[in-house]
């Protein structure tokens, strides 16, 4: 598609937007212990968001995100981490018609706010799942950075501009502390998909 972009598409002037976005997003962790992870997925994803598109096909992206992460453990639980994130990518767009391919790579930094363990109870089917607050200990981390990439798609309604995209992130920081619990080295990430959809009005 970026072919046909580059062959047949008419690239705009220089462009500032804002605007809002919303997603449903599919977590996981990846860790160096042995264990039996799987994805968790989350509705709780919004964000603030500034684009800024050059003229010669290479734009900014920048934003405010409340976010959920987190992962589910074999059949007993799932975290989910409350998350203030700030994304930050280049993004690459062409424009044909009323449609404006996305492309974007970058990265981004977040903080923790909470976290919430859900609790189940495989040995006893009747009991129902329980849900506490999950006390941070001296070797969480709460702050991560990472990369982040997607592709999106863009309908061109002057000055609204209504975008659809999907995002991978990967964080390079650590949950933990690596040396946790005592001689055992222990290295968890957080990884997260989202598609979101945005609403953005040029200024």
């Amino acid at each position: 598609m970026f072919v046909c972009c580059f062959l047949f598409g008419n690239n705009a002037g220089a462009q500032h937007f804002v605007g809002a976005t919303s997603g449903y997003s599919i977590n996981t962790m990846s860790s160096s212990l042995n264990e039996e992870l799987s994805s968790i997925s989350s509705l709780k994803n919004f964000g603030l968001v500034y684009k800024y598109y050059g003229e010669k096909w290479v734009g900014l992206q920048a934003g405010f995100n409340y976010t959920e992460k987190g992962y589910h453990r074999d059949s007993t639980s799932e975290r989910l981490y409350q998350i203030l994130e700030i994304p930050f990518v280049t993004q690459f767009h062409c424009e044909f018609w009323k449609l404006r391919v996305l492309a974007n790579a970058g990265l981004y930094g977040s903080y923790t706010l909470s976290a919430e363990n859900t609790t189940f109870y495989p040995t006893e089917p009747n009991k129902e799942p329980t849900t506490d607050d999950y006390t941070f200990l001296s070797t969480d981390r709460r702050f991560d950075y990472g990369l982040r990439f997607g592709a999106g798609l863009a309908i061109m309604l002057q000055p609204i501009e209504i975008q659809f995209e999907f995002n991978y992130s990967v964080g390079l920081g650590y949950t933990h502390k690596p040396v946790n619990p005592p001689n055992k080295t222990v290295y968890n990430s957080l990884r997260q998909m989202i598609f979101s959809v945005g609403v953005l009005i040029a200024l």
